[in-house]
């Protein structure tokens, strides 16, 4: 009997930026009939709350603000032992995100085939631990090779040189953290490929380059239909 396969969310530093691509990504997720399991539950919480304003937009204010209030009381009841972590508005360190990514997917690759599917920093922070792991792929959407208002940093990326897990970066061309001149510019291990779009780190990409990242992810998790 095959594994079912699930697909880990991992955001980017910044996930209060992502609001559009989150909405187009995680739908497209979800047309895979795939499970999405986040990182972080304070960004699963945000984006659900998000996406609830979206559908009641065009109700009373009043009824908006009445389901909402539901919502937040219901969902925090679905991960109580949460309730203080979806109270605060703080993030997670780099190390308490290398640590909740371990548990999560030493405890999702028992009984799944897991599909990391990373955004920016995220992915910086996943790969670099992804062979303790078992993880079939990681799909890395505008890895940060180096910081715009910052020097070369090392850190950032001489792991991936020898990266054994299976990953395939989606790179803007135009990418202010590594756009198309980090093709050949840094190393990377044969187990990595390097894709393109025409757009920048902010992934608000018109809706033929989002068809393309789409595309590409598809060759990717063409497998995944087959379960």
């Amino acid at each position: 009997m095959k594994m079912k396969k699930v697909k880990y969310y991992v955001c980017r530093d910044h996930y209060e930026r992502d609001n559009e691509y989150n909405f187009k990504m995680v739908e497209y997720i979800k047309k895979l009939t795939l499970l999405i399991v986040w990182e972080d539950k304070k960004i699963e919480f945000e984006y659900k709350k998000n996406k609830l304003h979206k559908l009641f937009y065009h109700l009373p204010k009043f009824l908006r603000n009445f389901i909402r209030s539901i919502f937040n009381k219901c969902y925090k009841l679905k991960f109580y032992r949460m309730r203080r972590e979806l109270k605060s508005g703080s993030k997670m360190d780099a190390t308490q995100r290398l640590d909740c990514m371990q548990r999560d997917i030493e405890r999702l690759s028992l009984d799944h085939k897991v599909y990391v599917m990373a955004r920016s920093g995220g992915a910086r922070w996943v790969s670099s631990i992804a062979d303790t792991l078992t993880i079939e792929h990681i799909i890395a959407i505008g890895y940060p090779f180096k910081h715009p208002k910052e020097e070369e940093d090392v850190g950032r990326y001489s792991h991936l040189k020898r990266l054994e897990t299976p990953m395939t970066i989606i790179q803007g061309e135009h990418d202010e953290y590594g756009g198309k001149e980090s093709l050949g510019k840094y190393p990377l291990s044969e187990n990595t490929n390097l894709e393109f779009v025409q757009g920048k780190h902010d992934y608000r990409l018109e809706a033929r380059e989002w068809k393309r990242m789409f595309k590409i992810i598809d060759e990717v998790l063409e497998e995944e239909r087959c379960y």
